[in-house]
């Protein structure tokens, strides 16, 4: 099937791994139900014309994962995890990303979050569970979306589920001179003051 476009592979318990695939050098979107039909570093390698990734599963996705991936403008994982500064360095390669959803980020430094301003097509950023892993520090808090706030041409973002964002990071937002769509949903510590900056940016 040289032919083939669109892959759907979900709800296939017996399927293991994606890498005993012969390639399929027209491939450009796989669905799928777990993180581990990837089956490592070359699991993707035999798709080089893949523009969209989207996984149901929960965990952790490895950076491993993301190795051979370089075209893609979306990746929607809204379940799963991306841990540690390599994960989010292996995202970033992928220069013509326009739609990135992720169930959390998880980083050393929240400051490096700012490497997504060198995504310079992202439209949608959804970061829909704010995780709270005490190994890591999330990235759930006002200075991180500072950080988000410098990139000028999103124009929907999610930052859901923080326990920790308050006014000060609706502030942020209000900067993002192309935003149409914003989803709090979950954010406790938001006031009617934090709404009312919206209107003020």
């Amino acid at each position: 099937l040289t032919r083939l476009k669109s892959l759907c592979i979900t709800s296939c318990p017996s399927l293991t791994n994606l890498s005993r695939c012969k390639p399929l050098p027209r491939l450009r979107t796989i669905d799928l139900t777990s993180h581990r039909h990837i089956g490592g570093s070359s699991g993707l390698a035999h798709f080089p014309a893949m523009k969209s990734l989207f996984s149901h599963a929960e965990g952790e996705l490895p950076a491993a994962t993301l190795t051979h991936t370089r075209a893609l403008t979306s990746l929607d994982v809204p379940r799963g995890l991306l841990r540690g500064d390599d994960c989010l360095a292996r995202v970033v390669d992928n220069s013509a990303l326009r739609y990135l959803c992720v169930g959390a980020l998880e980083l050393t430094d929240p400051s490096n979050i700012a490497e997504l301003t060198r995504l310079r097509a992202l439209g949608t950023l959804r970061i829909r569970h704010v995780s709270s892993d005490p190994r890591h520090t999330s990235i759930g808090d006002d200075k991180t979306l500072s950080h988000v706030a410098k990139l000028a041409w999103l124009t929907s973002l999610e930052f859901s589920s923080s326990r920790t964002v308050t006014d000060a990071a609706v502030g942020y937002i209000a900067q993002l001179p192309l935003l149409e769509v914003l989803d709090l949903h979950g954010c406790v510590w938001i006031t009617d003051d934090g709404i009312a900056l919206l209107s003020k940016g």
